[in-house]
């Protein structure tokens, strides 16, 4: 799938350096079809939230009634290149449940860099 199309593209999007993340989304932007719910100045948003924020939570940008929470997994050698995310529909995955989430997610990912970090 796209960066642009899924939460976890979006959170990788959020872990490059700027200029890069730029070109892929105007890139994409030249097939409106890729962002499928949602338009390349929503996704700005979403990948300003991750950098700002370290997480990524949107509904109805990948498919109406769809919320998503994602978070990048830190890479110690670079950028991340791999992100968790936990998709339901909007009505489970709430602002609300997603903050009370978010601390599983970003254990979870502490796991797999310490698991990464043993081999």
């Amino acid at each position: 799938m796209h960066l642009v199309s899924g939460h976890s593209g979006r959170a990788l999007l959020g872990a490059m350096p700027e200029e890069e993340a730029e070109d892929i989304i105007l890139r994409a932007a030249q097939t409106p079809s890729l962002f499928l719910e949602t338009d390349a100045a929503c996704l700005r948003e979403e990948v300003d939230m991750v950098r700002r924020k370290g997480f990524g939570w949107a509904r109805d940008v990948t498919f109406v009634g769809v919320a998503g929470l994602t978070v990048p997994v830190p890479n110690p050698n670079g950028a991340p290149y791999l992100a968790l995310t936990i998709s339901s529909i909007s009505q489970r995955l709430t602002p609300d449940r997603a903050k009370s989430l978010l601390p599983l997610l970003h254990a979870t990912s502490k796991r797999i860099v310490a698991a990464c970090q043993e081999q």
